[in-house]
């Protein structure tokens, strides 16, 4: 299954651009995700911060509709608010 983000960009694009080439970064974001549009959007964006910021945050995220809840509501679609508050 291909995921694209909200702007239509392939997320296996967005990490290989990225130079998180790493197929289980690419695997993660399609589970984290569960087919959410918004999340894989922002996964992806996470995922073009490196690998380390990448691995420090998204497990605090939850799944699904969770990780844009949290981007959107608690963080205002902000991600460097987004890192600062998940990445402890």
């Amino acid at each position: 299954m291909e995921l694209k983000s909200m702007d239509g960009e392939d997320i296996d694009a967005i990490s290989k651009n990225a130079g998180a080439e790493s197929e289980d970064v690419q695997k993660d974001i399609r589970e984290k995700a569960k087919g959410n549009p918004g999340s894989s959007s922002v996964l992806g964006q996470l995922a073009t911060k490196g690998a380390e910021i990448y691995n420090t945050v998204a497990p605090n995220l939850g799944t699904g509709s969770e990780i844009w809840k949290k981007y959107s509501d608690e963080c205002d679609k902000n991600l460097d608010t987004l890192i600062k508050k998940y990445g402890k």
